[in-house]
């Protein structure tokens, strides 16, 4: 097994998760199965929310004639070619309406793709809100009350091809860090 750059610093696997996750967009025809999609969940409900108000409602979307729709639906602004795909939503009667919900749900999101590629499958985050069009779509589709407003699309699966977990190009940069003022 070839060594990465993280082999010799990090030894710990949320480290190296967050070192090797990336973006895939081809699935096979393999489905997720729930109860992986139940640990998925369950890793997103456990990210840091404003006031612990975890206003985030998922709606998964793995039945074949949902997913057509989704795809025939979005097709000029998200690919969807997997098997399953899980919406975050939030209630912003839960947020008391301060807007902390963007931040709470972008938490959701981001723990939910890091669960993804702990389990061996891959994933894509696509941006809904604040796209109106997109936002009016989803709502109208999947009958969302007023109060909840779709955040983002993940599109997750086992990857249509090998996924060489090389180490991704390091993306720091010093000079994006400042101590103790600008």
């Amino acid at each position: 097994m070839k060594k990465t750059a993280t082999d010799n610093v990090f030894n710990y696997d949320a480290i190296n998760t967050l070192f090797h996750r990336r973006s895939i967009r081809e699935y096979d025809d393999n489905e997720v199965k729930k109860d992986m999609l139940n640990v998925i969940l369950l890793a997103a409900m456990h990210a840091p929310s404003y006031e612990n108000r975890q206003p985030w409602h998922f709606i998964v979307i793995n039945d074949e004639m949902m997913l057509n729709f989704l795809k025939d639906s979005l097709q000029d602004n998200i690919k969807i070619n997997s098997k399953a795909v899980i919406i975050v939503c939030a209630d912003t009667k839960k947020d008391n309406q301060k807007g902390w919900w963007i931040q709470d749900c972008a938490a959701a999101t981001q723990n939910i793709l890091l669960a993804v590629h702990s389990l061996g499958l891959v994933s894509t985050w696509y941006g809904i809100h604040p796209v109106k069009h997109l936002k009016e779509l989803i709502k109208k589709k999947f009958n969302l009350p007023g109060n909840i407003q779709p955040f983002s699309l993940i599109t997750l699966g086992y990857p249509k091809n090998e996924v060489k977990h090389e180490l991704i190009p390091s993306r720091f940069t010093q000079e994006k860090i400042h101590f103790n003022g600008w």
